[in-house]
């Protein structure tokens, strides 16, 4: 079924090497008609569990992607190609459960985000989002200091969240719950220095464009497992006219109108590309037209998927 789904997309030789990587893994054809392609091998080995990932504001040949919880407090410099270019460790910061990363140029410099928001059981009292200048140049493993560590809330109680973006322009980020049926839309301002204790979110109101899971899927998936309808990343483009929202199941674009919010635009009707045979996408990252999709584990393939505007 896998070599089906190849062979239909229109790739007709293949690497034996990059076969082995991808079992169980297969890049099948998207909904748009454009393939799912492997642009490489994460091949750090500090990367034992990515979960994030977004792409550099000031190096066009640069990601940056992190473990989960658990891992050291670090993220990791790759190339588009997945070779590994240098190690970021943020001082004084834990990964209690580090779930997304945002890449924003705001002020004249390039800043990342670093989302420590996963919350599995929703028991968090507060999670906590770093953010460091993002260094221009790597060579090796380097440290860097948090400018702002910003500690925050959710009004309405604890939600476990995968999904962050930055909206450098409104100096905002936006958080988008993972297990609320809609997904919920949050708001805080973006903080550059300093910090910030016990902020609370704004409640922006539910995401209805993701298509949502059947009342059957939804009984069935503690047995198989299967969240396939759950959020687990999204970035915005350096324009602020495009939001990427993953999935287990495929990656979503939405396009945003001059004046419009980002509430708005996500309860728009989005573009689709599905993942086909891809299990346990966790990172997305949109460079342009490009949005690049890696999974959570160790060594994982980096996907690349082209999405040119109309």
């Amino acid at each position: 079924m896998g070599m089906f789904l190849v062979i239909s997309c229109g790739i007709r030789s293949f690497d034996r090497r990059l076969l082995i990587l991808l079992a169980g893994q297969i890049a099948a054809c998207s909904s748009g008609g454009e393939p799912v392609t492997v642009a490489g091998q994460v091949q750090d080995p500090g990367i034992r569990e990515a979960s994030g990932l977004a792409a550099s504001g000031l190096d066009p040949g640069r990601l940056w992607v992190l473990n989960d919880g658990g891992s050291s407090a670090s993220v990791h410099a790759i190339g588009r190609d997945g070779r590994p270019l240098g190690v970021l460790a943020i001082d004084g910061a834990e990964n209690h459960d580090w779930e997304d990363l945002a890449a924003f140029e705001t002020g004249g410099r390039a800043w990342l985000l670093i989302a420590d928001v996963g919350d599995n059981a929703a028991t968090r009292a507060h999670v906590t989002l770093y953010v460091v200048p993002e260094p221009a140049s790597l060579s090796g493993s380097v440290g860097a200091t948090p400018t702002a560590t910003i500690s925050l809330r959710f009004p309405d109680g604890p939600r476990d969240v995968e999904a962050v973006a930055v909206d450098a322009d409104e100096r905002q980020v936006y958080l988008l719950t993972k297990r609320t049926l809609p997904p919920e839309l949050y708001v805080l301002p973006l903080v550059l220095e300093g910090g910030r204790d016990a902020v609370t979110a704004e409640y922006l109101g539910p995401v209805t464009g993701l298509p949502g899971p059947s009342a059957r899927d939804v009984r069935r998936a503690p047995q198989t497992g299967d969240w396939y309808w759950q959020p687990t990343a999204m970035d915005f483009s350096a324009d602020a006219a495009r939001a990427v929202v993953l999935t287990y199941e495929a990656v979503y674009v939405f396009e945003r109108g001059p004046g419009e919010n980002w509430r708005d635009a996500l309860n728009g009707k989005p573009a689709r590309k599905h993942l086909g045979g891809i299990r346990e996408a966790e990172g997305a990252a949109i460079a342009g037209d490009t949005i690049f999709v890696t999974v959570e584990a160790a060594h994982p393939p980096l996907y690349r998927i082209e999405f040119p505007r109309d």
